[in-house]
């Protein structure tokens, strides 16, 4: 299975993991599964650092290819999907993210509850 992180479910597997549900390690611990990183996360992590809202390394993405995620880029086509969302939620990261699950059909493993309110694509409770 193809699968993607949510930024918190990155930030949680370095720094809390008791936050994630045994289910979701499972499955990001599974060797069949490919678990991607997308640059949103990166670039949302790097944003809100740079805001002073989060606390996290300077190279988050040097640490998500050190635990073997695969980076996903954002491309063209991940930006043109956005226009088949439905209107839940503003957060662009968010957005973008699942527009990129959508387009790649790739799962998305997420908590947040408003994501979840998405049709149309695959995600996974973490």
């Amino acid at each position: 299975m193809n699968i993607l992180l949510d930024t918190h479910i990155f930030i949680w597997c370095n720094d809390e993991p008791s936050k994630i549900t045994k289910k979701a390690l499972e499955i990001i611990e599974d060797q069949n599964n490919t678990i991607y990183i997308s640059a949103v996360v990166i670039w949302e992590m790097t944003v809100k650092k740079m805001l002073g809202k989060l606390e996290s390394p300077d190279d988050p993405l040097a640490i998500a290819v050190k635990e073997g995620f695969i980076p996903l880029p954002i491309t063209g086509e991940h930006a043109l999907a956005l226009k088949t969302l439905e209107s839940h939620h503003s957060d662009p990261f968010d957005r973008l993210l699942i527009a990129q699950a959508k387009h790649e059909n790739f799962t998305l493993l997420t908590h947040d509850k408003t994501v979840m309110k998405y049709a149309d694509f695959n995600y996974i409770k973490a």
